[in-house]
């Protein structure tokens, strides 16, 4: 079993500027690296990733445009970024990470999606514990509606878009 500690505040960004692709790519590169690669098989990956070529070759210039990857062209040299600089190269802040197991790689996007509604319950939590602290006794509430356009809101994606990511 292979495990990472992935910043929280990182998979909110994947999943707010819709990088799936991309960081499925980055953490299949991680996973089967020590960082750095100077062989890069793109048939290969594309049929491990279920991408097709042309997606494999976009996504993969995506990453290096991103700084996600470093690449030298004189060594023909891949660098896959460490996860502890990718709030930096990003754009975030926060230092609360979720463990990624890479067992269930293939449902990378329904762990993106997952993590995205636990947080907006978690919010809903702590806006209820105040609501009521406000008032005398806090009543443990279970369960927390969340409805697609809260959901849309939340994440700043149309409503078409989250209906389909929250299915």
């Amino acid at each position: 079993h292979k495990y990472y500690l992935i910043p929280l505040p990182f998979l909110n960004y994947v999943h707010r500027e819709g990088l799936y692709k991309e960081f499925k790519m980055y953490m299949y590169l991680k996973a089967i690296s020590d960082g750095h690669l100077s062989k890069l098989d793109k048939s290969e990956l594309a049929k491990v990733l279920k991408f097709s070529r042309g997606a494999t070759y976009t996504t993969l210039k995506s990453l290096i445009q991103q700084n996600w990857i470093g690449y030298n062209s004189k060594r023909n040299l891949y660098h896959i970024r460490s996860l502890k600089s990718m709030n930096t190269i990003c754009g975030v802040q926060g230092r609360t990470g979720v463990w990624l197991d890479m067992d269930d790689f293939d449902k990378i996007d329904e762990f993106i999606d997952s993590l995205v509604v636990s947080e907006i319950v978690r919010r809903k939590k702590v806006e209820h514990w105040r609501a009521q602290q406000k008032g005398s006794a806090v009543q443990l509430q279970l369960f927390f509606e969340i409805s697609v356009r809260y959901f849309a809101n939340y994440t700043g994606q149309s409503d078409m878009t989250a209906q389909r990511r929250l299915k």
